[in-house]
């Protein structure tokens, strides 16, 4: 099964995957926070999808 390998991604690519994944962390937090004293639908799916992103980012899939 082919596995997406960052070292075949352009350098320049790879380090906006970097700068992205650095900075997700903060986001998420921030966004936790904003769920828990404000909860809407759309807080809720931001949270969903900032968490997935770091996922899969974390596991290499993207």
């Amino acid at each position: 099964m082919f596995r997406n390998n960052r070292f075949r991604i352009p350098p320049e690519f790879r380090e906006y995957l970097v700068i992205i994944e650095r900075s997700l962390i903060p986001i998420c937090i921030v966004q936790i926070v904003r769920t828990v004293l404000f909860p809407s639908t759309l807080d809720m799916f931001l949270l969903a999808m900032f968490v997935g992103v770091y996922s899969l980012l974390y596991l290499d899939l993207l």
